[in-house]
Parts: structure tokens; C-alpha cells; sequence
């Protein structure tokens, strides 16, 4: 049966033993319907979340759901679906670009050669930082540290909009700066 064939069972039910018996089937037909979708874009434990807060959302508006065309129901699941799954790509690409860069950056040197290149880029860091306007430069060090741009907003007494403003101006300046930094000096003539 369709996703729209079992909602209309569902809604047809009148004891309560059939109600639940129907939904039980219809969220386990949609659970299958939504797993195989996100396992087709993420791996599989993200999947498996991913199809229950889907399901959640799903599940609380069964009841007041009025489907206005042959095929709604169907719809309305991979419409959840596909913004779910937005969320999803939003936050782990900020999850990267949150990490990436301080990682490298501060990794415990495990070769010997590698001490010596960890304190370079220290204190070139630190040389770049200096060069930096003192607001982007408390903006980097807030996104280095790991602290939530809310915070830092709340502290700053700005938007969040505004630190993430910030946040991408100071690690633009910064590696302006290091690339000035790295470049060979040119000579004059």
C-alpha cells in the first residue's frame, strides 16, 4: 500500500484498537520509506537518526494532517525528509569548518622534525594575530577556543549574525596575513 493508501486507513479507523494498529503500521511503512532515502545520501547510523526526527516530526501531525491532492501524504514525508536533511548537511559543514583549521594548527607534534614546524606556525599565529583589528582578533579567538558564537554575542552585545561576520572576517585577515608573512620578502631596485 501507498504512504497516502495506509494514512487513509488510519483516518478511517474508529476504535481505538484499530487506530493504533493502523499508525503502528503506517509509521513502520514510513520509518522504511524514510531509511531508504537517507541511506541513499548519508552513511548509516546518520540515516537511522535522521529517518526518527523525521518520524517525530511526522508522528505529531498525523492526526491534524488533511491531505488536498491524491499524493500529499507522500509529499509532506519526503518534504520533512529533504529539510531534515538539510539541517543535517548545514550543521556538519559548520562542524567542519568549526574544526579544521585549529586542528592543524595545534596537533601534538609526534615527529621530531615537527616540534620545530609546530612552533613557527605558533609563532607565526601569533605575528598574524597581532596584525589583525583587535574585534576580528577576539572573534578568532573566541571560534579557537571552541566557545558558542551565542556567547560571544552576549558578550560582544551583538547579533549572532554580526559573529559570524566577525568569525569569517578574522579568519580571512589572518590568513591574509599569514600568506604575507610566508611569501619571501621581494627585493628592491
Amino acid at each position: 500500500m501507498s504512504l497516502d493508501a495506509l494514512l487513509l486507513a488510519y483516518q478511517a479507523c474508529r476504535s481505538r484498537a484499530g487506530r493504533a494498529r493502523a499508525k503502528t503500521i503506517l509509521l513502520r511503512e514510513i520509518r522504511v520509506v524514510l531509511v531508504s532515502f537517507f541511506r541513499s545520501r548519508v552513511g548509516a547510523v546518520d540515516a537511522e537518526d535522521l529517518a526518527q526526527a523525521s518520524l517525530e516530526i511526522i508522528a505529531r501531525g498525523l492526526d491534524t494532517f488533511e491531505p488536498e491532492h491524491p499524493r500529499a501524504f507522500r509529499s509532506h514525508v519526503f518534504t520533512v525528509a529533504r529539510n531534515r536533511l538539510r539541517t543535517h548537511a548545514r550543521k556538519e559543514g559548520q562542524r567542519a569548518r568549526n574544526h579544521a583549521a585549529p586542528a592543524q594548527w595545534t596537533a601534538d607534534p609526534t615527529l621530531p622534525s615537527e616540534p620545530v614546524l609546530w612552533s613557527e606556525r605558533v609563532d607565526l599565529l601569533r605575528v598574524a594575530l597581532a596584525a589583525v583589528a583587535t574585534t576580528l582578533r577576539r572573534a578568532f579567538m573566541s571560534r579557537w577556543k571552541g566557545e558558542h558564537p551565542r556567547e560571544f554575542a552576549r558578550r560582544e552585545g551583538i547579533k549572532i549574525g554580526t559573529v559570524r561576520v566577525r568569525v569569517w572576517r578574522a579568519l580571512t585577515a589572518v590568513e591574509a596575513e599569514l600568506d604575507k608573512l610566508k611569501s619571501p620578502p621581494r627585493e628592491q631596485t
